[in-house]
């Protein structure tokens, strides 16, 4: 099988299994019950006209089906709605701000690993019986005779 195959073989199983797994979890959502707008004790109640407003984006006066196709229609639009939390914004809005410092971090871990991870991984296979594999076929002659010149 090439590569082109696998790729294509992949993707198709991705946008399958995306929705799949969503289709899922919103059943597990919609099947626990309760008031998503009843925050836990000690918080404050959301007023009425905006739990209306929510209720309205969110269409939850509808049937599940068309409840379930507006919301994989605003996710592959990457129109996530009201932000729960932060009650003047949208969502995008709140990632739009973070993604500056998630990217960063994402920066900062990925210049910590990288070295390290080659770093072990040559320590790694540096201290081997890499004469005794040879010997056996476990590890390729040509290779090993490249990797003795390279002292760690």
């Amino acid at each position: 099988m090439s590569l082109t195959v696998f790729v294509i073989r992949r993707l198709v199983a991705t946008v399958l299994l995306v929705p799949g797994v969503m289709l899922v979890t919103f059943a597990l959502l919609r099947g626990a019950r309760g008031n998503p707008f009843q925050p836990p004790e000690g918080y404050p109640l959301l007023p009425a006209p905006s739990q209306r407003a929510l209720e309205d984006y969110y269409h939850l006066e509808e049937p599940w089906f068309v409840e379930f196709a507006i919301y994989l229609k605003n996710v592959f639009t990457f129109d996530f709605g009201p932000s729960q939390v932060q009650r003047d914004l949208d969502v995008n809005a709140v990632m739009s701000e973070s993604l500056p410092v998630t990217l960063e971090l994402v920066l900062l871990a990925v210049a910590c690993a990288v070295p390290l991870g080659i770093g072990l991984g040559m320590v790694a296979a540096t201290h081997r019986n890499l004469e005794a594999m040879v010997r056996q076929g476990g590890f390729r002659e040509d290779l090993y005779y490249r990797l003795r010149g390279v002292e760690v």
